[in-house]
């Protein structure tokens, strides 16, 4: 067994424990015709040089940070008598958290192609055929991305979409979009009293016993209630609609569904009129899986941390901490650079609240005034 063979043997261990192998170092006989000795670290080995972190002059953004200093490792080593390889030293332990599973096919060792894909790929972009094109090719080609059932869907008030997915997708929560229910309520119910009410059941969180006895007293106290009304229809579906029922789901603090404009945009994208109702359904399924392994590729950047300088102030490594380097990058990092630049001029101590005036040094002379109120929020 060489030491690439060994290489592959060690990677494949890896994938249970989800981690990524990296070539660190090697040693050859004299004649520098082969390898005697090769080593194998965990890709969070040792720290990012101090220079490429205090460098000020940057031409492109920094990389996130991942190195942490892992000891993990494998040494082999060959036999000069018998030509053989042998474990010379191995560490199994990590100072750091796997990847999860659902996301190791990000990790470079893990990642692989053939000799075939790769020619394949070459004679792709001979034809001019672009880098996002191949991709797409390949996966299409060789099985696609792995296919998941969404956590939880909110969907209009269509009773056809409703049954389609309640059986092609049991274990998802599924409510219904907060701002068709809010047209609907215009629409349908004229005083506002009721108005208020019928929110208070798609907002008011509470156990499901307490939401139920108070649909009983708005029963009893709406006895002219059409069973064939809308209000009576939406009583018949509370429980896909109204929030105490949705208590402990991961909506993600969504409510309604007018993120999917972004959905409907890519799937408008290539669309065609003489397109048979298969290929339409391939294309939705293309999108949805392109967007999944996309928010996948998010979730994997989200397990390093963004590269501070060493004078980082303290609010910024703390919102490092917090958010994920996309949302640091783009909003974060740009407020805090600007709240560097105020200044305190003077505070004024009233008689229930502090405000405080302060500056900007690219502002010249004007002058902010500041004011905090901490509410107190009842149980």
């Amino acid at each position: 067994m060489s030491d690439d063979d060994s290489f592959f043997e060690y990677i494949k261990n890896c994938y249970e424990d989800v981690w990524h192998v990296r070539k660190e170092y090697c040693e050859w006989e004299n004649g520098h015709n082969e390898r005697t000795l090769r080593k194998f670290v965990c890709s969070y080995e040792g720290f990012r040089a101090e220079k490429e972190v205090r460098r000020e002059i940057k031409k492109r953004r920094p990389r996130n940070i991942t190195r942490c200093g892992c000891r993990a490792q494998l040494v082999i080593a060959q036999d000069p008598n018998t030509e053989q390889w042998y474990v010379k030293d191995f560490i199994d332990e990590h100072n750091h958290p796997m990847t999860e599973p659902d996301l190791a096919c990000f990790l470079r060792s893990h990642r692989r192609i053939s000799d075939d894909q790769k020619a394949e790929i070459v004679q792709l972009q001979i034809s001019r055929i672009r880098k996002h094109q191949i991709m797409d090719i390949m996966v299409r080609r060789y099985g696609g991305y792995d296919k998941k059932h969404p956590v939880s869907v909110i969907a209009d008030g269509d009773r056809a979409m409703h049954k389609a997915i309640s059986i092609m997708w049991p274990n998802s929560s599924h409510r219904l979009c907060v701002w068709h229910i809010e047209v609907c309520i215009a629409r349908n119910l004229h005083t506002q009293d009721l108005k208020d009410e019928v929110r208070g059941f798609l907002y008011y969180r509470c156990s499901i016993e307490k939401i139920e006895r108070k649909w009983i007293a708005f029963l009893a106290k709406e006895k002219g209630i059409d069973k064939d009304s809308w209000l009576y229809q939406m009583y018949e579906m509370r429980e896909i609609w109204c929030a105490a029922y949705h208590a402990g789901k991961c909506y993600l603090g969504l409510r309604s569904n007018q993120r999917s404009e972004s959905l409907h945009s890519r799937i408008q994208f290539n669309l065609d009129r003489k397109m048979t109702l298969l290929e339409l359904i391939q294309h939705i399924d293309h999108c949805l899986s392109k967007l999944r392994s996309n928010e996948a590729y998010l979730d994997f950047e989200a397990s390093s941390k963004p590269c501070l300088q060493p004078d980082a102030s303290t609010i910024e490594k703390e919102a490092a901490n917090l958010f994920t380097p996309s949302v640091y990058l783009a909003d974060v990092q740009y407020s805090v650079k600007a709240a560097d630049k105020c200044y305190w001029i003077e505070t004024v101590d009233g008689y229930d609240i502090v405000e405080y005036i302060v500056g900007r040094v690219d502002k010249g002379d004007k002058q902010y005034y500041v004011k905090c109120e901490i509410c107190t929020v009842e149980a």
